[in-house]
């Protein structure tokens, strides 16, 4: 089966749709046997994806990413001899398959990241998504930094915690307690901010079922006031060396009563000096989080609405990088 086999008759073409790792610019080359795996499982994967092939070929493929309950789909990508008929029936298809897993894993939604380029492939996908119902809603950029980047900056603060999705789910107090933060944060925030907001408890549950970590400020011995959510990026599937995770820093909230006080930096900076355990903890091809075997501290990434001008100015004076910047496409 050949590529032109299906420009020619999409329908008639058997296709297939797993989530697999991949370098960030895979080739078109025969698709590897790659298992269908769950996606909480994919999230924690180092550049988790979607590949979509026929019995001998890939067709299609689109990185995958997770933020604010949101899962994301970047670039999505087409075989160069895909006429335009056959890239809609592709994108159709990767779209209904992380919709399905979406919502099986109960995020709030699926969206789209774009280059803002204006070609031909582009202009495509533009009005594949259109007629999907979807509409260009913000951009959307990434921001690296380094975690040792700001060590000498990071005080030892007393009043910041961690805790595990483990300890919220056993302890009813915790639980309740960042539930009534998150309602807070998140009903004075919606105007910040063009991405989909979810309920509180969706959230929260979210986080628990992606092993997210959670950094946690206080006001002394109070509830708390202040929040980091952090996932953990995994070491590919079959790579032989574990390697130092990426951490994507997939939420950042303060109380409305307690901003503008220096507490969001101080979160961000407790990320940056390496110390916390879930900095250092290197994750293996089976998921299991260990201890560091070495001295190098794992990036930061974050997505930021460049909408939210607060927030972009935040990441950039903690010693931020904008790499790229999107634009987001939602649908209601």
């Amino acid at each position: 089966m050949t590529t032109n086999d299906f420009a020619t008759a999409p329908a008639s073409i058997s296709l297939n749709v797993c989530w697999t790792n991949f370098p960030e610019t895979p080739p078109f080359l025969p698709s590897p046997d790659s298992p269908s795996r769950p996606l909480t499982t994919a999230l924690r994967g180092s550049t988790p994806g979607l590949v979509l092939t026929s019995p001998n070929t890939v067709l299609a493929w689109a990185c995958v990413s997770c933020d604010n309950s949101c899962l994301i789909l970047s670039q999505p990508t087409f075989h160069p001899e895909l006429s335009p008929a056959a890239q809609s029936v592709c994108f159709s298809r990767l779209l209904s398959f992380a919709e399905a897993d979406a919502t099986q894993a109960r995020l709030l939604t699926t969206c789209l990241l774009l280059n803002t380029d204006d070609t031909p492939d582009l202009r495509l996908t533009r009005a594949n998504l259109r007629t999907a119902g979807f509409h260009h809603t913000t951009s959307l950029s990434e921001f690296h930094c380094t975690a040792a980047a700001a060590t000498s900056q990071a005080l030892t603060n007393d009043a910041i915690s961690e805790l595990t999705t483990s300890h919220i789910s056993q302890n009813s107090d915790a639980h309740q307690q960042l539930l009534d933060l998150l309602r807070e944060i998140l009903t004075d925030s919606q105007e910040l901010t063009h991405l989909p907001t979810p309920a509180p408890d969706q959230l929260l549950q979210n986080w628990i079922q992606q092993d997210a970590r959670l950094l946690v400020a206080r006001n002394s011995d109070g509830p708390p006031v202040a929040l980091c959510s952090i996932l953990n990026e995994a070491t590919p599937p079959g790579q032989q060396v574990p390697q130092p995770s990426g951490l994507h820093i997939a939420f950042l909230g303060v109380h409305p009563g307690f901003r503008r006080q220096g507490i969001a930096s101080q979160l961000i900076r407790e990320l940056q000096s390496g110390r916390r355990s879930l900095i250092n903890t290197q994750v293996t091809s089976s998921s299991t989080l260990n201890p560091a075997g070495t001295l190098e501290t794992p990036p930061l990434a974050v997505h930021v609405d460049e909408s939210n001008r607060p927030a972009v100015l935040l990441y950039q004076q903690l010693g931020f990088q904008r790499l790229i910047t999107l634009e987001l496409w939602t649908r209601p």
